[in-house]
């Protein structure tokens, strides 16, 4: 019976030291690195996040990029020398207390280099009262095909169209870019044409109205060239 008693106490002490050591091993080998890991790659999560105010992320310049190969490709579609894009904002409040609308150049494709814009247009705040009966027409008819040639009479004394005719363009396709569900108008698709062009082909106009459609879509998610105190 003694003999029977010291063999199980001697089992299970090595039972129990067996077990011991696992844990140890366990402790020291497993758990105690798998803790370490998990939080030195909490921390560098952390760390790395960016912040969701910044406008340069991985979404929006998604988004611009494909805003830019629309023009890019209407440039190539249409034989254009330049397709630029403005977008609508009130640039702030100034002393009288009135929001002024204005516009600004977000997105420019262009045939040469040489000629991109270099003119009043490029600025931020181009005051959309210099373009005058133009933008009416535009907005009231979602496009306009102004040839200066032909309507030099009736928009001569026309900031806008002052500023087309010493840059050289003989033919400028303006179309009103829209946002969805409320149809607020959110920018311009300028196109331009240094010589002359009559008018689109009824292909060219298509292709136009797609783009115009896609890129409308596009920019209501696009924050690129709005100051601080937007529409």
């Amino acid at each position: 019976m003694n003999i029977f008693l010291h063999v199980m106490l001697f089992n299970l002490g090595s039972f129990s030291d067996s077990c011991l050591q696992f844990i140890q091993d366990f402790w020291y080998g497993i758990f105690l690195p798998f803790i370490g890991w998990y939080f030195k790659t909490t921390y560098k999560k952390r760390n790395n996040r960016q912040d969701p105010k910044d406008p340069i992320n991985a979404t929006q310049l998604e988004l611009q990029s494909q805003v830019q190969g629309y023009i890019e490709d209407l440039l190539s579609a249409l034989s254009a020398d330049r397709v630029i894009i403005h977008k609508f904002h009130n640039g702030g409040k100034y002393h009288t207390g009135v929001s002024t609308q204005k516009m600004k150049l977000v997105y420019e494709a262009t045939k040469k280099r040489g000629r991109r814009i270099m003119n009043e247009l490029a600025g931020s705040a181009f005051v959309l009262e210099k373009m005058g009966g133009i933008l009416k027409k535009v907005v009231d008819n979602k496009y306009l095909h102004l040839i200066m040639s032909r309507h030099r009479e009736e928009f001569s004394m026309t900031p806008y169209f002052q500023i087309m005719e010493d840059d050289d363009v003989a033919a400028n396709h303006l179309s009103i870019l829209r946002s969805n569900g409320k149809w607020r108008n959110i920018g311009l698709l300028s196109i331009h044409f240094f010589e002359p062009k009559e008018s689109l082909t009824a292909k060219e106009e298509l292709v136009v109205a797609a783009a115009r459609r896609d890129i409308s879509l596009l920019l209501v998610g696009d924050i690129k060239g709005y100051p601080n105190n937007q529409l």
